[in-house]
Order: structure tokens, then sequence, then C-alpha cells
């Protein structure tokens, strides 16, 4: 009797290293408020009101100049 050689089985999924690359990923994701675009983007959208602010007051008050004349 010849005895056929079985096909190699594929390989499966190794749920341990996917739970370290969610655990990874989860540290990584823990640090987003350390990025200075999300730390401080209530500081830049301050000081880009300020500027909106600062050119709409010198637009008044140019016109204001030019509506005396």
């Amino acid at each position: 009797m010849n005895a056929q050689p079985q096909p190699p089985q594929p390989r499966q999924s190794d749920f341990t290293e996917l739970a370290q690359c969610f655990e990874h990923a989860a540290r990584q994701i823990s640090q987003f408020p350390n990025i200075p675009a999300f730390n401080q983007g209530d500081i830049i959208i301050t000081q880009l009101q300020n500027i909106a602010q600062a050119i709409g007051d010198l637009r008044h008050e140019m016109g204001a100049q030019f509506d005396a004349r």
C-alpha cells in the first residue's frame, strides 16, 4: 500500500500575537494626546480666532477712517 502524501496544513492565526498587536496599538493610541496637533489644538484654534478678530477690528477701523473723510 502506497501512502499518499498529505498536503501541508495551512497556517492558522496566532491569536496571542494578534492580541499583542492590539495591546501595542492601544498603547500608541493612548499617547495621541501628547501629539501637539491634538494637545495644543485648542491653543491653535484660540490663536486663529484672535487673528480673525484682529483682522475684523482692523477692517472696521479702516472703514471708519474712510467714512470720516
